[in-house]
C-alpha cells in the first residue's frame, strides 16, 4: 500500500531517510569541490557506528535470557529488572515496533543492515539514529564553532541538521522504534564520538573537517 501524499507523511519519510540524504549530501558535496571532507567524516561515522554496535551487544547481552516475550509498554516492570527490547505497541494489536495500521514499511530499519535477521537488531538501546545525527551535529558544530568568523551558512545548516535529527527522533519514539532513553543513549555515543573526531583530525589537517 502507499504512503498517503500528506505533509506529515512526507515530512516522516524524508526524516526516516535523513542519514541516507545527509551521507549523500556530504559526498556529492565532496565530489563537486574535489577535497576529502566528506570521506574523513564517513570514516568516523562507521568507528561512531561500531561503537554504538558494541554498546547495543552489551545491553542485548544484559536482556538475554531475561525477557520471556513481550510486556505491553504502559505495564508496570517488575522491580529490578531492565528492558531493552522494542515491544509491541498493545498486546491485543498484531503489529510490532515501526509498523502502523496503514500497513506502511517498518521505519525502524528503512533497509535491512547486517544484523537485521539476528536478534540483536531488536535492542532499541543506543538509538542508531541518535549516534548518526549526534556525530553529524557535534562534528559540524565544533568545526563552525573554531571558525573566527562563524559562517552563517554553517550556522544554518547546524538548525537544519538539529531540527531533522529531531524530529526524526520523534517520529521514532511515536512508532516505538526507540524510547527517550535509547535517544539519550546513542546521544551520549555520537556526540562524544563526534568531539574525539572532530579533534583528532583537526590535529591532522584541519583542512579536512567542515568551514
Amino acid at each position: 500500500m502507499a504512503i498517503g501524499m500528506d505533509p506529515g507523511n512526507v515530512i516522516q519519510f524524508f526524516t526516516f531517510l535523513s542519514p541516507i540524504l545527509i551521507s549523500s549530501f556530504f559526498v556529492l558535496q565532496s565530489f563537486m569541490n574535489a577535497d576529502i571532507k566528506a570521506m574523513v567524516w564517513l570514516v568516523g561515522q562507521i568507528l561512531a557506528w561500531g561503537i554504538g554496535m558494541a554498546t547495543k551487544f552489551a545491553f542485548h547481552a544484559i536482556d538475554n535470557g531475561k525477557v520471556q516475550g513481550f510486556i505491553d509498554r504502559n505495564q508496570a516492570v517488575p522491580e529490578g529488572t531492565r528492558y531493552f527490547q522494542r515491544r509491541p505497541i498493545r498486546m491485543n494489536w498484531p503489529m510490532n515496533a515501526g509498523q502502523t495500521a496503514n500497513n506502511v514499511p517498518d521505519y525502524c530499519s528503512v533497509f535491512s543492515g547486517p544484523f537485521g535477521n539476528s536478534a540483536v537488531s531488536s535492542t532499541s538501546m543506543p538509538s542508531l539514529n541518535a549516534v548518526f545525527h549526534s556525530f553529524t551535529i557535534a562534528y559540524i558544530l565544533l568545526a563552525v564553532a573554531n571558525n573566527p568568523n562563524h559562517p552563517p551558512s554553517g550556522i544554518v545548516f547546524l538548525i537544519v541538521l538539529g531540527i531533522v535529527a529531531i524530529i526524526n527522533w520523534l517520529y521514532r519514539i511515536n512508532l516505538y522504534c526507540d524510547y527517550w532513553i535509547d535517544i539519550a543513549a546513542g546521544v551520549l555515543v555520537g556526540g562524544g564520538a563526534g568531539v574525539g573526531w572532530y579533534y583528532a583530525i583537526n590535529a591532522v589537517n584541519p583542512t579536512w573537517t567542515y568551514y
